[in-house]
């Protein structure tokens, strides 16, 4: 009796702690005014189901009714779920799925719920709905330095505007970004016609490595640009081209916004010591810097003169004739390969007399009525026609040959050189402007001299009514003479002896004529000498220098002379990965084929601190080798030279130049 009166205290403290326990994970309507109904997800998309929740403690699933709330228009209800959960409390979890039209900001009402027979209103968190990436485009955005911001999502006409004015000669900076796009597939640049223009840097999307998949909006950068326009007016945007993956896996190509800048004349500058108003004032506030652009001088002005020459007789013989396999040779002997072939005015005469025949066909076919007829000629016809329209354009296009040199952004000595063109190619000229022209080779442009283009754009034109003999000039000095006798007569004046003193009378006259005459022809015979112009144009064969080339072949064909034949040049691949050593050893191989070296040498190591049995680099140097075209034979030093850690590789290219 006496032990169960002292175990009445502690029964009832555990009485109180359970009673205590049972009112703390009571839900109360506290509890139930700081409930929301969530997004599950932090991104949403516009078309696709979205997840919300509400939990709901110290309740289960069986006391918990739950009804479809009122949604805006265009919100469509998918499901509704009910079910218990226990994590750091237990009760119970109502998950509903909703889809949205747009994108947008959403803010619902409330979800209706009943809890143990009581109704309540629980409200929603607002949601932010993004456009689906499925159906988004990447854009191109465009952004200065002084704030404005223009925006390209697809090549789409949009209407040219000014985003703002800036003097002339004065630096613009801006940065291309890309936006909603997975990867950077091609990204190219034209330098802009009366600007300087430089990329100043390149970021790491141009390498065209894939990002991550999980859609982003945020603006990735592929380079930023300095942009200098130098004469007034509207400037375009300069020409940047992109090409980028979406996020379903589609290309899309991008350029700049159809939008300009306008360029106004300079402010004058106190300290301008010129004193004129000119738009490259700002070049003589600085020194200007060497360039960097190397000029290849490969092919001489008068081969250049020949490459002319034979283009044009190419152009007036027939395709594929004796022309242009003679333009190929001396082309191919200069160095020059895979050269445009010129137009001939056979192919354009021959397309427009079947473009003729076949409307004349095309006109008796309608005149009888013949519906498959018209549309087999008029299908030949029109395709006659548009052939010959490009063939009558390229023969009406200026060209020339180059003789070699850099090019420049705008027409000024002083401009340091952004390019080089070496001599020899074929360049298109489309515009003239004392002294200089601008040319056009491939995606580059830009201005040179124009004494150093060899036009080849219209044939030669001689003008043989020009052209006097000295008969002819002798009878022109007499005609003169009278006129101006006969000038004398008119005007009343005393007259005056047209002949001079020793001047020749008519005899001698005559004798003289007779013997320039002679002396004319045998000077024109001898211009025309057919052996004199084969030579000129031919040339002489070298017996000796072309036994000399066949005795480098032959000695090259030799493996063990090649074997003999010291390295030019080497690369330490050393403590290299193996992406940053393929990247090194094919810009290694890529100058060195420039250099004109006809053997190299690549360390790379035996392979003692490789990870696993084999030598990482030396297995790659071997792929490398295997797939480079311009490499050939390949082999080990002996162990002075490396032995087994390293690879000495001849270019092909270069072994018999």
């Amino acid at each position: 009796m006496i032990c169960a009166v002292k175990k009445i205290p502690f029964i009832l403290f555990l009485l109180c702690t359970v009673l205590y326990a049972q009112g703390a994970q009571k839900l109360t309507y506290s509890i139930i005014k700081e409930l929301d109904v969530e997004p599950v997800s932090e991104k949403n998309f516009c078309g696709e189901e979205c997840g919300f929740q509400l939990k709901i403690p110290y309740v289960k699933a069986d006391s918990v009714m739950a009804a479809i709330p009122d949604l805006p228009s265009g919100v469509s209800f998918v499901s509704l779920r009910r079910s218990d959960y226990a994590d750091e409390t237990s009760g119970t979890k109502i998950e509903l799925w909703l889809t949205f039209p747009d994108a947008g900001t959403y803010r619902l009402r409330f979800l209706r719920v009943t809890i143990n027979g009581k109704f309540y209103n629980i409200p929603f968190k607002p949601i932010t709905i993004y456009e689906n990436p499925r159906n988004m485009l990447p854009q191109l955005v465009v952004e200065f330095d002084n704030g404005t911001e223009l925006v390209r999502q697809k090549n789409t006409r949009q209407n040219a505007k000014a985003v703002f004015s800036s003097p002339a000669g004065t630096p613009l900076y801006f940065t291309v970004y890309l936006q909603y796009a997975v990867q950077l597939v091609s990204f190219y640049w034209n330098i802009p016609k009366n600007a300087l223009f430089t990329e100043l840097e390149r970021y790491e999307i141009t390498k065209g490595m894939l990002r991550n998949s999980e859609f982003s909006e945020e603006k990735i950068p592929v380079a930023r640009f300095e942009w200098q326009p130098l004469v007034t007016g509207n400037a375009a945007l300069p020409e940047i081209s992109l090409t980028a993956t979406s996020y379903n896996g589609s290309r899309v190509e991008l350029s700049m916004p159809d939008s300009y800048v306008q360029i106004v004349p300079p402010v004058a500058d106190e300290n301008d010591f010129s004193g004129e108003d000119t738009f490259f004032a700002y070049a003589f506030t600085k020194l200007p810097e060497k360039s960097a652009v190397s000029v290849k001088q490969a092919v001489s002005p008068d081969d250049c003169r020949t490459i002319a020459t034979l283009r044009e007789k190419e152009r007036n013989e027939l395709p594929f004739g004796e022309a242009r396999r003679e333009r190929i040779a001396f082309e191919r002997q200069c160095g020059i390969r895979n050269a445009e072939n010129e137009p001939t005015y056979f192919v354009r005469n021959t397309l427009i007399c079947l473009t003729i025949i076949f409307a004349v066909l095309l006109g008796m076919a309608v005149m009888i009525k013949k519906i498959p007829a018209i549309i087999i000629i008029s299908t030949f016809g029109i395709s006659c026609f548009v052939m010959m329209i490009i063939s009558a354009v390229r023969l009406s296009s200026d060209s020339g040959i180059f003789t070699g040199g850099g090019i420049r952004a705008v027409p000024e000595e002083t401009v340091d050189a952004v390019e080089s063109i070496e001599s020899g190619r074929l360049v298109k000229i489309e515009q003239r402007a004392g002294g200089w022209v601008y040319v056009r080779v491939g995606t580059s442009g830009g201005w040179i001299l124009e004494d150093t283009v060899i036009s080849i754009s219209r044939p030669i034109k001689i003008y043989w009514r020009n052209k006097m003999d000295f008969g002819d000039i002798l009878a022109k000095w007499d005609e003169q003479q009278k006129n101006a006798v006969k000038k004398q007569k008119e005007s009343g004046k005393n007259q005056v002896s047209h002949k001079k003193a020793n001047a020749p009378d008519a005899e001698e006259k005559a004798r003289a004529q007779q013997k320039k005459g002679f002396d004319f022809v045998a000077e024109r015979e001898k211009k025309i000498n057919p052996q004199e112009l084969w030579l000129r144009r031919y040339g002489t064969v070298d017996k000796d220098a072309l036994m000399e080339q066949e005795e480098e072949r032959t000695k090259y064909a030799d493996r063990s002379e090649l074997v003999r034949m010291r390295p030019e040049a080497r690369i330490d691949l050393h403590g290299l990965k193996r992406d940053e050593a393929w990247e090194r050893l094919e810009a290694f191989v890529t100058e060195c084929e420039m250099r004109r070296l006809k053997k190299i040498l690549i360390v790379h190591g035996k392979g003692i601190h490789s990870s696993g049995s084999d030598p990482v680099l030396g297995e790659m140097v071997r792929k490398f080798i295997e797939s480079d075209k311009r490499l050939g034979t390949s082999g080990h030093p002996d162990a002075s030279g490396g032995g087994k850690g390293a690879t000495w590789v001849i270019l092909k290219n270069n072994l018999f130049r």
